[in-house]
């Protein structure tokens, strides 16, 4: 997928400042948010419309990170869904992550290129 084209994306994560430092992220890889949820029903509020190519799932998330992606992937198989979270050495976790339909992991010290990267990679699958 080349960088200029358009993901939308919807963030999920209760930190304003997250969500802020994510956008930032996301406007110099072109892609654009539609949408911001602080929890996991407005997670789910948030996928009906417009309908977003990706969703990312912050780390702060005081409910199951894995429990809202899997209702996520449920709803909308085709949606792409990314996970930060600090279980990324974790194969089991990362076994549950991907049977929740999860696309990618990443550590919450990632950084804005390897995030980026990672957009790519994920929407190019």
């Amino acid at each position: 997928m080349p960088e200029s084209t358009l993901v939308r994306v919807v963030i999920v994560d209760p930190h304003p400042l997250f969500g802020e430092a994510l956008r930032a992220c996301l406007s110099k890889g072109r892609h654009m948010v539609v949408g911001q949820a602080r929890n996991s029903q407005e997670a789910l509020q948030q996928t009906d419309s417009p309908c977003p190519d990706l969703i990312i799932v912050g780390p702060h998330l005081a409910e199951s990170g894995l429990s809202v992606c899997r209702e996520i992937s449920r709803r909308l198989p085709t949606l792409k869904i990314l996970l930060f979270t600090a279980h990324t050495d974790n194969p089991l976790f990362l076994a549950d992550a991907a049977n929740a339909g999860i696309a990618a992991c990443l550590p919450p010290e990632t950084t804005e290129e390897e995030c980026l990267a990672m957009i790519a990679k994920v929407m190019a699958h």
